[in-house]
């Protein structure tokens, strides 16, 4: 059940990315809207420290700013950042092999 609510969670990031790259105009704004949304939206970190509990960044910021109390921002900044990079160069290289083409 956890499975299928992470592989429909990515999906949906997926979806939603996509629909951002769609909507602009230039290449390299399209790019980079499709990755930072992606990697905002598609990110996961533990929920606490210590915890062995895992959800996504953008939900665990959205609640330690209005409802619980904050653990640091740092400890899901990183995360977001190596997400972020692994992004980049998975997409760069899947443009690349599709120019290639």
């Amino acid at each position: 059940m956890i499975v299928l609510f992470w592989i429909s969670y990515f999906v949906l990031g997926l979806l939603i990315s996509f629909s951002f790259y769609k909507l602009s105009l230039n290449r390299f704004i399209k790019f980079l809207s499709f990755i930072i949304s992606f990697s905002l939206l598609t990110s996961f970190w533990f929920i606490k420290p210590g915890s062995s509990i895992v959800a996504p960044i953008a939900s665990i910021f959205f609640l330690e700013n209005f409802i619980l109390e904050s653990n640091g921002y740092l400890r899901l900044l990183r995360p977001l950042i190596v997400f972020f990079i692994i992004s980049i160069i998975f997409f760069s290289l899947i443009k690349f092999i599709d120019k290639r083409k």
